[in-house]
């Protein structure tokens, strides 16, 4: 029977001690509490929070979790893992908040699963407070990696009946960018040029997991994803 971790001591039943895939949430919650050290309280909204992940890594001391998605069973596994206040809802018909409510929003993997994510950033701009930031987690791609999957992977899907793919949008530096254009971009960092759970164990060594956050700092480009934390200007 393959032996199974706690992740970075959050994370329970993981395939190793510092899965790469989950440096995401750690690297959010680093940004969550940085931007507490400036508000006495602080009010977070999680877009398309899914099952709820990001409250195990990001605490609760001083923040007001809020969270949207519109998977009924998520949100019922997002209210069991903290005090989440969740509302079922579309986002792409947009997000029921009032605008200027927020000091953080997150958009963790969303937007790749969305036709039109400038339309939920927009939103996400709009129920923040003035210089609240967003934290925009999205896979990554190269101008050629991206080529492929823009131009060549829709044909062979069609060539070969190829069921719906879930990323229907794909993200370069250059295209992230241009959608947050109306916020200041503070920070971009990726977290795995690969991923090494299953042949090397590589990822239940720390220097590893040291390693491949100092590589997304320098060439979030090269990685397979990345956070970009923005603020609303």
């Amino acid at each position: 029977m393959k032996k199974r971790y706690c992740a970075f001591g959050v994370q329970e039943n993981s395939n190793c001690k510092y899965e790469l895939r989950l440096a995401r949430y750690v690297d959010i919650a680093r940004t969550i509490r940085e931007e507490q050290k400036k508000k006495d309280h602080l009010y977070l909204l999680d877009i398309g929070c899914g099952v709820g992940r990001l409250i195990q890594y990001g605490g609760t001391k001083e923040i007001e979790w809020f969270g949207v998605d519109f998977n009924p069973k998520d949100l019922i596994c997002a209210s069991r893992r903290g005090p989440y206040r969740l509302v079922q809802n579309n986002i792409c018909e947009g997000i029921p908040f009032h605008s200027g409510q927020f000091d953080v929003a997150i958009l963790s993997h969303v937007l790749e699963h969305l036709y039109d994510p400038q339309k939920v950033v927009e939103e996400a701009k709009r129920v923040l407070k003035s210089k609240g930031i967003i934290v925009v987690g999205v896979p990554m791609h190269t101008w050629f990696t991206y080529w492929v999957q823009k131009h060549i992977v829709p044909l062979f899907d069609r060539l070969t009946r190829h069921p719906h793919r879930s990323h229907v949008f794909h993200f370069t530096i250059a295209s992230l960018k241009k959608m947050l254009k109306d916020f200041e971009i503070e920070d971009i960092r990726g977290f795995r040029l690969f991923s090494a759970s299953k042949v090397l164990p590589l990822e239940n060594y720390y220097f590893f997991y040291r390693l491949s956050t100092w590589w997304g700092r320098h060439f979030p480009q090269l990685t397979a994803e990345v956070n970009c934390t923005a603020r609303k200007s």
